[in-house]
């Protein structure tokens, strides 16, 4: 069997298990046994499981055992088994030993998530948040990532903590979505009834349709259309459903961006998430935003941490306090109760005995998993004080032996007499069982739900204790809302006290008994109809919030005189159209003013600035060129900054003339010189005179004042900050990531500085890994510097240098004894305040010509920077011209970086190789004016368009890269994160470069891999290598499946080498410098 035919079975197995084909998928399993027993023996194990037979596993994990017996694979899977038998204990007994073992990352997620599954389940809540952690970070994708990180914020919530650590774990999982594009809604329009979707993967026999029927099926149907998403097998309860709303889709076998577009493409007004971080993947499929307006609730009681969630359902017990310091989203407030219980099954009738006379008993029904030790120490106190009475806890854990001794020994170390504790596992009749309890406990910080329902449907009060969160306060809200708000305790002492007060009052008792039901029966809990307006007047108010935004945005008729001719009013809008990013409006309402006969410089700008937010370049060009050319003087230097911005985008050649004259006449603006040096970058200029210009910069800002060290600082660890605009989603993420992560935390201490003007997922993500974290943006350099030096660290490194936002000016300060650049810049920072630039041998040769173009001394390390590309990207297994039958050059560079001179190269290639294609790829082309424009620019330079796609920048930007045979890189700016991502992607890069360091990015990525042989120093030999390369397309389908190793076994993605080597040459330059100051 060929290595094809063999992955080719392989993906037959896999597909059959997918769709549940248990036959097929045995019948690959004995064809793969012939080549690969191990493996064949592992899938074998792992189906019988998969389909619950315990035996038939055993017998399967005993032939797989008999090869590899030490084997982590095989050993997860014997701790499968035990799972499946109910024996948790020996699970996590024998998954113990591998949890510090090296693993690889597949089999470490599926290690460490049984480990959280089991911990979970024995009551070890915070065991569970740890092994859901590392399953979080060893996951090899982001669907697996994802879902761990939701078991992570599931499992805290059995843990004490405060709003605000709440919302930055939930903002660490929005983060993970950084790089999915929501949908663009601006063509939506509402039907004549307002469309709702709701998205769960419990529309089927599950407590959480107890909680949700009544919000599917409860809306005016005169005004509301109703759409279920169901992400779920189907029963008899799913058909009910369907038989109640107007729209079902079961989504439960699309993929998840294929869920999004199916939501999208029903023109969803108003979409209610049911799940949250409990199950199914309704989150990542509301991070694509397929509906305008997006709501979360009912299904979970906690933040999403999604920026694409807008609501959060709630009522005013649940909303009290500090509660939405918790959530990213806002809440929206009902005006009773956030919820309408029905309850699936009919109960039996409440039969309580006559208390008096007899034994209270307390009881609890919940998952074991929420009894945490203050839990379990309060009732302690409370058995204590009502003597005789006893404690009934019925629930999984009790049915199965190892965890019913497990639970037991935490009963008895919390001081729980277990004699008077009677425990039974969970039953289908459970209900019943409600009739040998007087008064329920409710646990605490995560308190009960359908369980109190259930309780107070069958006469039995709830005593629980309403904390600060909002999940917290699930059961203070039911108990109010039915009408029993005495049963509420705010403090733990309450808590015990009402319990035992309860407990002492047999008639209170006898009447609860005999009248919670019809209590809850009549309040706003059990009111569907009272609900349904409810929920629908929210909607309804929701809706009309977005649409007032939108249309708020809109201008007046220009027939509107009083409106039309009111600049400052005119100037307002524009400017909240360009704050919301509605930049069409904003265009539009300026036009209409024009059309008016308003004259107004500050309108002309507002103008053009809009157009040039939708990427029409050209005519933001001729806009602030028109402006240039009549002398206005009011606005004239906005202008001039406006038009060198635009041309810079545009690759325009003048940009660094445009921005040097901006500078010249605002010298006070070194940002604006900074510009003028970095829009060099696309130039072909002299190194000297480069040179120059970047020492020039020193001048700008030798008058400001300059901290001075004359004594090293005597940290126990070093203090390295690290200071960016870019700590966001943006490129350089997947290059800073290992500086703040993978740092030595016994000899270092980091300090980031952060100064993006609008922080995102990914600041989110990375700031719980630093020591500290300051967010700077807006913030003056002079309070930057300060803010540094009182930090007292001890190394500053700076990753932006001249590029936009950079932090030239506040290192000119000298806030810290040893300063440094590198990675976001590619040339000196001409600074006498810079001591250091990082680099590596390739990019600057020891003796190189490049050592006199700094005025930093060289620290070379084993790579220039780390590369860390996003998990779960497809490997290439072949290259693309197999199957297609030609070859497909692509350049995912930014435009900017398209020279003429390149243009021209790509032109010649493309005829060599016959019926070649040129995909150009750049965020540039979503705008159609863009796309024109460059089709003009090809054609005037002899391009055949019919040979040449051009496309923006897409969520699905890597995986595109699968499409590419070859990535043309562009001269004499290279690509840097592109080079990697084609390189990752199994793509290999031709490119050319020169003795100037900034030429030399890619050259010294591809010499790291060991390609340096795609890299030259030619035009002529850049043509000839990629035509030549073009033609062998056996080297380049061999290229193809083996480039990804190559990047993972080299410097470029060796964190733990970089950070070492790093690490080492910052306490190199610190003995250095404190030798020099002693």
């Amino acid at each position: 069997m060929t290595m094809d035919r063999l992955e080719t079975l392989r993906d037959e197995i896999f597909a059959a298990l997918a769709r549940g084909d248990e036959t097929g998928a045995r019948k690959g399993i004995k064809r793969l046994r012939r080549r690969e027993p191990i493996e064949a023996a592992g899938l074998l194990t792992a189906l019988h499981i998969e389909v619950g037979r315990v035996r038939e596993a055993l017998a399967a994990w005993r032939e797989c055992a008999k090869y590899v017996p030490r084997d982590p694979y095989t050993i997860f899977l014997r701790a499968r088994i035990h799972l499946l038998a109910g024996e948790r204990s020996a699970a996590l007994d024998l998954l113990t030993p591998l949890l510090d073992a090296e693993m690889p990352p597949a089999i470490a997620e599926k290690v460490y998530n049984l480990a959280g599954q089991c911990a979970r389940f024995l009551g070890r809540a915070a065991d569970a948040v740890r092994f859901y952690e590392r399953a979080r970070d060893a996951a090899p994708d982001l669907a697996l990532r994802a879902l761990n990180a939701s078991n992570v914020l599931f499992n805290r919530h059995y843990l004490p903590s405060t709003c605000a650590e709440d919302k930055r774990a939930a903002e660490e999982y929005g983060a993970l979505f950084s790089d999915v594009r929501p949908f663009d809604h601006g063509a939506h329009r509402r039907g004549e009834r307002l469309r709702i979707g709701y998205l769960s993967p419990d529309v089927r026999e599950h407590v959480v349709l107890s909680f949700s029927y009544a919000l599917m099926t409860a809306l005016d149907s005169a005004r509301f259309e109703v759409t279920v998403y169901a992400l779920n097998p189907e029963d008899a309860y799913t058909e009910n459903v369907k038989r109640s709303v107007d729209h079902f889709r079961n989504l439960s076998r699309v993929s998840t961006e294929e869920a999004a577009h199916t939501i999208f493409r029903d023109g969803i007004d108003i979409l209610v998430d049911l799940a949250g971080h409990t199950a199914g993947r309704t989150l990542p499929i509301l991070a694509y935003r397929p509906a305008p307006v997006q709501i979360s609730g009912i299904g979970y009681f906690a933040s999403t941490g999604l920026r694409a969630v807008d609501y959060f359902l709630a009522d005013p017990i649940l909303a009290a306090g500090d509660a939405e310091h918790g959530f990213t989203e806002e809440l929206l407030v009902l005006p009773q109760t956030h919820f309408c219980w029905q309850p699936l099954h009919t109960g039996p009738v409440p039969e309580h005995l006559t208390t008096a006379g007899r034994p209270i008993v307390f009881g609890s029904f919940n998952n074991f998993t929420k009894l945490g030790d203050d839990v379990l120490a309060a009732w302690a106190e409370i058995l204590h004080r009502v003597p005789e009475s006893r404690l009934f806890l019925k629930t999984d854990v009790f049915s199965y032996a190892d965890a019913r001794a497990e639970a037991m020994r935490r009963l008895a170390a919390a001081g729980i007499p277990l004699e008077r504790v009677d425990t039974e596992g969970a039953s289908r009749d459970y209900l019943a069982a409600y009739n040998h309890v007087d008064i329920a406990l409710d646990p605490f910080p995560y308190p009960g739900g359908g369980t109190t329902c259930d309780a107070l449907y069958m006469g039995v009060p709830v005593v629980t204790l309403a904390g600060e969160s909002l999940g917290s306060r699930f059961g203070a809200s039911l108990v109010e809302n039915v009408g029993a708000g005495a049963l509420v305790a705010r403090t733990l002492e309450e808590y015990v006290d009402r319990a035992v007060s309860l407990a002492t009052d047999a008639d209170l008792l006898d009447a609860l008994h005999a009248g919670l039901r019809q209590m809850m029966e009549n309040s706003p809990v059990m009111n569907a109809v009272g609900y349904g307006a409810a929920v629908g007047a929210a909607y309804e108010q929701v809706w009309d919030a977005y649409a007032r935004r939108g249309e708020q945005l809109k201008s007046p008729s220009i027939h509107d005189d009083s409106m039309s001719m009111d600049t400052k009013a005119l100037q307002d809008r524009i400017f909240a159209a360009l704050a919301a990013e509605h930049y069409a409006e904003a265009q539009k309402c300026a036009e209409r003013a024009f059309a008016a006969g308003v004259q107004d410089d500050m309108l002309c700008y507002l103008h053009t600035y809009a157009v040039e937010r939708q990427g029409d370049l050209p005519c933001a060009m001729r806009l602030a060129e028109e402006y240039l050319a009549t002398g206005r003087s009011e606005l004239r230097h906005a202008f001039m900054r406006l038009r060198a911005a635009v041309a810079y985008r545009m690759g325009d050649v003048r940009a660094a003339e445009f921005y040097q004259r901006a500078y010249v006449e605002e010298p006070t603006d070194t940002g604006l010189y900074s510009s003028f040096l970095l829009a060099q970058n696309a130039q072909i200029v002299d190194a000297d005179e480069l040179f120059r210009a970047h020492c020039a910069y020193d001048a700008l800002l030798a008058d400001v004042p300059r901290y001075a060290y004359p004594v090293p600082y005597r940290h126990q660890k070093i203090r390295v900050g690290y200071i960016s605009p870019d700590f966001r989603r943006n490129v350089m993420q997947h290059f800073v990531q290992p500086l703040l992560t993978g740092y030595d935390r016994a000899r270092f201490e980091v300090y980031a500085y952060s100064t993006a003007e609008e922080p995102d997922e990914v600041t989110a993500a990375l700031r719980p890994h630093v020591t500290v974290w300051r967010d700077l943006g807006g913030a003056a350099a002079e309070d930057i510097a300060a803010c540094i030096h009182a930090d007292a660290v001890d190394i500053l490194v700076d990753l932006a240098g001249h590029a936009a936002g950079g932090a030239l000016p506040v290192l000119a300060r000298r806030p810290a004894p040893v300063q440094m650049m590198g990675l976001g810049y590619t040339a000196t920072s001409g600074l006498s305040t810079v001591d250091y630039f990082l680099t590596d041998a390739v990019c600057d040769p020891v003796g190189g010509v490049s050592e006199a173009y700094f005025t930093e001394k060289l620290l070379r390390l084993p790579s220039q920077f780390v590369y860390v590309p996003r998990a779960g990207l497809p490997a290439s297994m072949e290259a693309p011209v197999k199957r297609r039958g030609h070859i497909l050059f692509g350049v995912f560079n930014q435009y900017r970086k398209f020279t003429d001179e390149m243009l021209l190269l790509w032109r010649e290639i493309l005829e060599r190789v016959p019926r070649s294609q040129l995909l150009l790829k750049s965020q540039i082309f979503f705008a159609p004016a863009m796309v024109e424009a460059a089709r003009l620019r090809l054609m005037r330079l002899g391009f055949d368009l019919a040979r040449v796609i051009l496309e923006p920048a897409t969520t699905d930007y890597m995986e595109r890269y699968l499409d590419v045979d070859i990535a043309l890189d562009t001269y004499p700016w290279p690509g840097g994160g592109t080079t990697c991502d084609a390189l990752y992607m199994g793509v290999p890069v031709v490119t050319l470069y020169a003795a100037r360091r900034s030429t030399r990015f890619s050259y010294a990525l591809l010499t790291h891999v060991g390609l340096d042989e795609y890299a030259v120093q030619t035009t002529e030999d850049y043509a000839a290598c990629a035509v030549a390369f073009a033609r062998d397309t056996d080297r380049l389908d061999q290229l193809h499946k083996e480039l990804r190793g190559k990047m993972e076994q080299s410097a470029i993605m060796d964190q733990t080498g970089y950070m070492h080597a790093l690490e080492q040459a910052y306490e190199d330059v610190l003995h250095l410098d404190a030798e020099e100051r002693s």
